[in-house]
């Protein structure tokens, strides 16, 4: 009986951290983990000013197949904008 303890209680916390770690991201941030560390490594949103992400944005809009909702989620997660807001490229 001894032996099933740490086990389950091993399982339940592996389960209840995958569920942590998928449940809490935004649409945004999905995408930054997708779809940008394909070709170069991860932006982190505190790397330049929110002013300046959309520029960012702009220069890989012609690279980068994404439809509007999810340029608008990526440069909201990016320039750290509140419910979504965010310049489309």
């Amino acid at each position: 009986m001894r032996f099933w303890v740490p086990l389950a209680l091993l399982a339940v916390v592996a389960l209840a951290a995958a569920c942590v770690s998928t449940g809490a991201l935004t649409p945004g941030e999905r995408l930054v983990r997708s779809k940008c560390g394909a070709c170069h490594l991860r932006p982190e949103p505190t790397r330049l000013p929110p002013a300046a992400w959309p520029a960012v944005l702009d220069r890989h809009a012609g690279r980068v197949p994404l439809s509007p909702e999810e340029w608008s989620s990526l440069g909201a997660f990016l320039s750290g904008a509140p419910g979504g807001a965010s310049a489309t490229p």
